[in-house]
């Protein structure tokens, strides 16, 4: 296991955050490079390497992305979801969104930002594949998602970044811009200055 510390400007990244929103500022100091940070309701567990996130408690989620793969590691349960240009357009199953809600990626909200729930209800009942916008949507929130838990490697800071108005964005609500593609493309692009260290 790396002992190296975080780099400097990831450290400052995420205790500036919690001093702006008034929470402990825990994270990132004693954490290792390499290390995944999970919310639990007893705390933060501190988990060295994915061997570890499998053992972490079902009430914690955490979320990795390769390319347009997705690992979502939630209630003990690993789920792959694969938002690739060919899967979506070979169809992906409706029952694909329920999962994402299930495991905590998205909420009903998310879902109905990208199809309704009417259009969803009936594609499960038919077990209908997406539609290819739909699907897009979908990675599209997705792929927001698993940027925001690899900036803040912190459940609860990632969850709270997304769904509350940002200043870096005319106070607009990440999650709820990226339900277009041009706001997707502007909240990966504060998150992606976060990542290196920028802040204004």
């Amino acid at each position: 296991m790396v002992t190296e510390p975080l780099p400097l400007a990831f450290i400052d990244l995420a205790q500036t955050y919690r001093h702006m929103h008034n929470l402990p500022v825990a994270f990132g100091e004693t954490s290792p490079r390499d290390t995944k940070v999970l919310r639990q309701k007893d705390g933060t567990k501190v988990i060295s390497d994915k061997s570890d996130i499998r053992k972490a408690s079902s009430t914690s989620m955490m979320i990795t992305s390769q390319g347009s793969e997705y690992e979502v590691i939630s209630e003990g349960q690993t789920l792959h979801f694969d938002f690739s240009y060919a899967a979506i357009s070979q169809g992906i199953q409706a029952s694909v969104a329920r999962d994402l809600q299930r495991c905590s990626v998205l909420t009903k909200l998310d879902l109905a930002r990208v199809i309704s729930m009417r259009t969803l209800e009936r594609r499960l009942q038919r077990t209908e594949p997406l539609k290819p916008e739909e699907a897009d949507g979908l990675a599209r929130l997705v792929r927001v998602t698993a940027h925001a838990f690899r900036v803040f490697e912190d459940e609860d800071l990632a969850e709270e970044w997304l769904r509350s108005p940002n200043p870096a964005l005319n106070d607009e609500v990440p999650m709820e811009m990226a339900s277009t593609d041009v706001g997707a493309r502007e909240v990966e692009g504060v998150l992606t200055r976060l990542e290196h260290g920028i802040f204004d």
